[in-house]
């Protein structure tokens, strides 16, 4: 979420999970979020009470002047279910699986995303694999050459599994504003997007 104009109020994300138009446990709200003009990352986390419920995902805004707007983008709520060990990446970073005793059990699919997009300093790529086998990633800049191995042929466990990345290279060296890609292979496939880096 970024503010749209020099006048900055604050917002929040609020979920609910109805059946039938009934709602089902407490609305939960995510911590309340002062607008600035850079992008920023805005999350909850909701475990769902009742299988076949769905959930109500809002966006509430408390403007310090009236016409003041604001820009939401990458909006997506994700599945979560127990994983593996961790792994560690080509340069040392900790792959961390997402874990937790709160956690809903859900199919899987093999998927990838990062947020916050664009970003000036790092992002979190969050990637789900279906099976157990071997993972390699990177980031390529946009002419296809590969600056930074993030996971060179470790055996990752069916989950969610993250990676923080930083704006930098293989040799440390900070990124150059533009957009990059990442590419996950995995024993189910192949999966890439796109990071837009800002200096």
């Amino acid at each position: 979420m970024k503010a749209q104009g020099t006048i900055r109020g604050k917002v929040k994300l609020r979920v609910s999970e109805l059946l039938d138009a009934v709602q089902h446990g407490s609305t939960r709200y995510s911590p309340e979020l002062a607008l600035t003009s850079g992008w920023q990352l805005l999350a909850v986390d909701y475990t769902v009470r009742v299988a076949g419920t769905a959930l109500s995902l809002r966006v509430t805004d408390a403007p310090v002047a009236s016409g003041e707007t604001f820009r939401v983008d990458d909006a997506s709520i994700t599945l979560l279910s127990v994983s593996a060990n961790a792994v560690t990446s080509g340069d040392g970073t900790a792959v961390e699986p997402l874990a937790g005793a709160d956690e809903i059990a859900a199919p899987l699919a093999f998927s990838a995303a990062n947020t916050p997009n664009p970003t000036r300093g790092g992002t979190r790529l969050s990637f789900v694999t279906t099976r157990e086998g071997f993972a390699r990633a990177a980031l390529y800049d946009a002419s296809g050459r590969r600056v930074r191995e993030l996971i060179n042929g470790q055996s990752l466990a069916p989950g969610r599994h993250r990676l923080d990345l930083d704006a930098r290279n293989c040799r440390h060296a900070p990124l150059s504003s533009g957009i990059y890609f990442y590419r996950i292979e995995a024993s189910e496939g192949v999966l890439g997007g796109r990071c837009v880096f800002i200096q």
